[in-house]
């Protein structure tokens, strides 16, 4: 066969070759005339063929004005208000580079092409707690800095249901009358049955609720999710029962209830909104959890956790007695219990601030508590501890942290909620749950029953760490794409 069969052979078998030029690929709103977005294409292609050794096979030719096309539309689509600069920015950063920085240039792309393995929020798959913090690249004072960018604005804070402004004197005597009218009678929020509360217990024999045990279901509903053919069933996630047809998995001695009004919770503690502290000089950002369980007068604060940004030293870890007469301490989930309470001593400092550049970052899924976490006399004194390290302007971080101001009755506007950094593909009011986006960000396990060295219930501080970790996630994720 001559060479020139061969060759018709060969073409007739291989893939054809999708072939681009060297033109500005249309966007909806283009950041520049036609002529000077092809200008910068011609420059990047000059560049890119240079560091590339000047190749002359068409597949390599093709690979550079890919990689052009991609480049230019990326700017233009991103940073198209400041599209010259970057533009520029990008020619003449390639114009310095030898072909060992393209290279090694290529080399990241490579591996970060390579497609991580999907982590599902249960499996524990690729799950390694026991690994370093995450590398940012950047001091920690300027994470400090660069956490501001992720300050969730007024409104936002609105749609996810954070407190802002105080009730009224008028508000909270309305709640006042409406609790009074109420004659204690509450629903519960486990099982759903109406039943009457004695916040100083009932004088004919000292009952603090009526309505007897609480069966019901500590887990939530899961489906249905049918498929052609088949008819599937909501189930509870406890115990696998259907919805509808198992009263419930678990038994309590009593009902429980939770009060979300802000006008009703006032009665006990008044909001306050964050005072100023004079004695902040430097920058400074916290990480806040808090825990809770059920008292007589709804759902209350037994725990509270604030740790430094970005280290993760605890600045703040004791529990908190409550006003009411506890109902259950919802250990499954709070992590405390009878036990802590009566044994705690009042809780006192340990340490300064702790120093933003010198201090190492602690892993955030290291359980280390305290041998004894002290224990603050009431909500009131909770809240005052932790204005003594927070100003106005001091970021506080969490996960749904309008839950855990509610709870302190604090009027807080500079939020980082990684609820709010990791939304719902589905949006309000669905939300992610922060054990899903540490698992699937972070690759790290928390919230596990009996997962955390035997602790039985949430840690606070884990919870709190992993929190501020997902925000430097976001710090390093928005530096890389700067750099691109």
């Amino acid at each position: 066969m001559s060479l020139t069969a061969k060759s018709f052979d060969s073409t007739k078998t291989s893939k054809p070759v999708v072939r681009q030029t060297l033109n500005p690929r249309l966007i909806q709103r283009s950041p520049a005339p036609h002529g000077q977005r092809l200008q910068y294409l011609q420059i990047l292609q000059t560049e890119l063929t240079r560091l590339s050794g000047n190749p002359k096979g068409d597949a390599a030719t093709q690979a550079i004005i890919c990689k052009c096309l991609d480049l230019e539309e990326d700017i233009a689509l991103k940073k198209r208000e400041i599209y010259r600069q970057a533009m520029g920015k990008l020619c003449m950063r390639y114009k310095k580079a030898t072909m060992e920085d393209y290279k090694k240039e290529l080399d990241e792309e490579r591996v970060k092409a390579t497609p991580a393995p999907v982590v599902s929020p249960t499996s524990k798959a690729g799950l390694e707690n026991a690994k370093l913090p995450l590398d940012t690249g950047l001091p920690k004072p300027t994470e400090l800095t660069r956490l501001r960018d992720f300050v969730v604005g007024v409104e936002t804070l609105k749609k996810h249901s954070y407190i802002l402004t105080p009730p009224t004197a008028a508000e909270i005597e309305q709640a006042r009358a409406g609790v009074e009218a109420a004659g204690g009678y509450e629903t519960c929020e486990r099982c759903t049955q109406r039943f009457q509360v004695f916040p100083g217990r009932r004088i004919s024999d000292g009952a603090l609720t009526t309505g007897g045990t609480c069966t019901y279901h500590h887990g939530r509903k899961a489906g249905p999710r049918s498929t052609p053919g088949t008819i599937s069933e909501a189930k509870w996630t406890c115990c696998g029962g259907v919805v509808g047809f198992h009263n419930g998995c678990e038994t309590a001695p009593t009902h429980v209830f939770k009060v979300t009004d802000p006008k009703r919770l006032a009665l006990q503690l008044p909001f306050s909104k964050t005072p100023p502290n004079p004695n902040i000089k430097t920058e400074r950002a916290l990480a806040l959890d808090c825990e809770m369980s059920y008292t007589t007068h709804g759902m209350e604060l037994t725990r509270i956790t604030a740790t430094a940004f970005p280290s993760g030293k605890i600045v703040i870890d004791a529990l908190v007695k409550p006003y009411g007469v506890v109902l259950d301490f919802n250990t499954r989930f709070s992590g405390v219990s009878s036990e802590m309470l009566t044994s705690a001593s009042p809780w006192r400092p340990t340490a300064p601030y702790p120093d933003v550049s010198s201090t190492e970052l602690i892993n955030p899924t290291t359980h280390s508590p305290p041998e004894k976490l002290g224990i603050f006399a009431s909500p009131s004194q909770a809240r005052k501890a932790l204005y003594h390290y927070i100003g106005p302007n001091t970021i506080l971080i969490g996960h749904a942290l309008e839950n855990d101001l509610l709870h302190l009755r604090m009027c807080h506007e500079a939020i980082v909620d990684t609820a709010v950094l990791f939304p719902h593909n589905r949006g309000l009011p669905m939300r992610n749950k922060l054990k899903y986006i540490v698992q699937h960000f972070l690759g790290r396990e928390i919230q596990v029953d009996g997962g955390d060295s035997g602790l039985k219930g949430h840690d606070s501080a884990i919870d709190a760490r992993c929190a501020a970790e997902l925000c430097r996630y976001r710090i390093k994720e928005a530096e890389e794409k700067q750099k691109v």
